[in-house]
């Protein structure tokens, strides 16, 4: 019989990947947004709209299907988090979920030193740890898809300086692309004996920055430079583009807490990770590689 799995938040750059995995691993998915979507339904796919803050249409969501995909979007009211929480956790309960395959969306846990956004993302990993369901956790590290956010990348493409992530030269990251998360992601789904675990998860080959620039260049069309901001002027950026003074110093403070954490973003046992879930991941220069020109 084929599985039926629930992807919450179908529509963001994180989940939309597993939509296109799920389906091609021939599974049926419940593509669930906040929102009504566009889209129609197809033979694999059908299109709920559910939003977290409303407990009943969580257990409408998740009714009969035979596990979950989470990820918390980014909130515009910073009360909303614990809600979610509160209300996917219940309604997951209320219908005895299977299995649930939850991403903490960025590095998590005792390994990175205290900041606000890491204290925030390792207290809903705690919670959905501590709920008493079954659960497999994903921890990612830097998401590789940040270059394609202009705010980040401002000179990228027009002086071919790259200025993210804001970290020492030297510092070797293990960036994680949303492909990878999401075949790891869709095995996840169909390996209850997983439940209870936890995983860091990265794409293979940890670089540099220097090395990040060189990869780009293809993409690009020019020579590019690593020239970093530092935590700091990165965090004063971006809370001036968005008019958001705490989202510009919880960036700030996420990448000193990256920087403190030292081999903690490069050291991910990708091979492991390959063997545990019977896939294959591809480096991070491969994925640049396949990017559409700019």
């Amino acid at each position: 019989m084929t599985k039926t799995v629930a992807i919450f938040n179908a529509n963001s750059a994180q989940a939309a990947p597993f939509v296109d995995e799920a389906i091609a691993q021939g599974l049926n998915v419940r593509a669930i947004t906040r929102s009504s979507s566009s889209k129609s339904d197809t033979e694999n796919v059908v299109h709920y709209t559910a939003d977290l803050l409303n407990k009943d249409q969580v257990v409408a969501a998740l009714t009969g299907i035979d596990a979950a995909f989470l990820h918390l979007p980014v909130p515009s009211d910073f009360s909303h988090p614990e809600i979610w929480l509160g209300n996917f956790i219940a309604a997951a309960h209320e219908i005895s979920l299977p299995l649930l395959v939850f991403s903490t969306s960025g590095p998590a846990g005792d390994d990175f030193p205290k900041t606000p956004m890491i204290d925030g993302t390792t207290a809903a990993m705690n919670a959905i740890q501590s709920s008493g369901l079954n659960v497999i956790t994903l921890q990612p590290t830097v998401y590789l898809e940040n270059l394609f956010v202009p705010p980040f990348v401002p000179d990228l493409h027009s002086e071919g300086r790259l200025t993210y992530p804001p970290v020492p030269a030297t510092q070797k990251i293990a960036f994680v692309s949303h492909k990878d998360q999401a075949t790891i992601g869709v095995a996840a789904l169909q390996r209850p004996d997983l439940a209870g675990q936890t995983f860091k998860i990265a794409s293979p080959n940890a670089i540099t920055g220097p090395d990040l620039a060189k990869a780009l260049e293809e993409w690009t069309s020019k020579p590019v430079i690593f020239a970093p901001q530092s935590p700091d002027e990165f965090g004063a950026h971006i809370g001036k583009l968005f008019g958001n003074d705490a989202v510009g110093h919880g960036l700030a403070g996420l990448y000193k807490s990256i920087i403190g954490a030292g081999n903690s973003v490069a050291e991910i046992d990708v091979p492991a990770l390959e063997k545990t879930f019977d896939v294959k991941l591809t480096s991070i220069e491969n994925h640049i590689s396949q990017w559409p020109k700019q």
